[in-house]
């Protein structure tokens, strides 16, 4: 049965948030999974996180007629029933493969299209609630993105473009594909950068340096909460400086089925994280509690 309506008149689901203080920290649903053992991309996740406000994310790749589609790796055999690279592959293929669950079993509807996500969004525009969010992680460098690509991708995101937003590791990339798309958010995800240059010189105050000439149009960063412990072990408040210059920050990812989960969820609320990037965000609200309520 759906749950309650909460304030915004969106049903009351868990997994959207958890609070530190004055400060609410916002849980975005990685690969669209809401607990361990969701399939990755789920459609059903989907339509409940729009109706429940809820942030989430996808994954894209471009296809070789332009199209896009929510996998994760660079070839088709680790998530579904197909064979080689997906850029060899067409919108048309993709409709006749099954995506593989978190247990490698076949037993999944074909993978799921960005344009398929769209008229979802789309098609429950009027009931989405206040909120709701869907980050376009863009597994693609500049290359990949041809004048096909992007045509395609401004006409199927456009109509939706409020409750969408691109984001990815190549900066170029980004702004080449959704730049010219009205409305939609842009953000970028310097942490290979960082991993690459930074943590091997132990310089991160260059960081911001980094993002101000490299992506100064990004409305939020995307650090990996290894950056943020090296930043908190250096005496950087990389987070406040990001805020201060207007930008959100969105802390990747904490899980509660990973070593390590209490440390790192706490380093990121306590750093003032706008929001964090999570497979379980249920059970990492359920966490939260706990750990808030042990320290008084």
């Amino acid at each position: 049965m759906p749950g309650p309506l909460a304030a915004n008149g969106a049903r009351s689901v868990d997994g959207l948030f958890i609070r530190y203080g004055g400060q609410r920290v916002r849980l975005k649903w990685h690969k669209l999974r809401r607990q361990a053992g969701d399939p990755p991309f789920d459609r059903g996740n989907l339509t409940a996180g729009l109706a429940a406000g809820a942030s989430m994310e996808v994954d894209i790749q471009v296809l070789s007629d332009g199209g896009f589609v929510c996998l994760h790796d660079d070839f088709l055999e680790p998530e579904t029933t197909g064979t080689g690279p997906i850029a060899a592959s067409d919108s048309e293929t993709i409709r006749t493969l099954r995506q593989r669950d978190s247990n490698g079993d076949a037993t999944g509807p074909a993978p799921l299209l960005l344009e398929e996500l769209a008229e979802l969004v789309q098609a429950g525009a009027g009931t989405v609630a206040k909120g709701a969010q869907v980050q376009l992680d863009l597994k693609e460098s500049v290359e990949a993105i041809t004048d096909a690509a992007v045509k395609t991708f401004a006409r199927q995101v456009a109509p939706v473009a409020a409750f969408l937003s691109l984001s990815g590791e190549d900066w170029q990339a980004v702004q080449r594909l959704g730049g010219g798309v009205p409305g939609l958010s842009l953000g970028y995800d310097p942490s290979v950068w960082v991993i690459d240059q930074e943590l091997r010189v132990g310089d991160l105050s260059r960081l911001l340096d980094h993002i101000a000439e490299t992506a100064p149009e990004a409305e939020t960063i995307y650090p990996h909460h290894s950056i943020l412990a090296a930043a908190r072990d250096r005496g950087i408040d990389l987070v406040g400086a990001l805020q201060r210059e207007g930008r959100l920050v969105d802390c990747w990812t904490i899980g509660t089925n990973k070593s390590g989960t209490e440390a790192q969820l706490r380093l990121a609320v306590e750093a003032g994280v706008d929001q964090i990037t999570t497979d379980t965000p249920g059970d990492l609200e359920r966490l939260w509690a706990t750990m808030a309520g042990q320290m008084g």
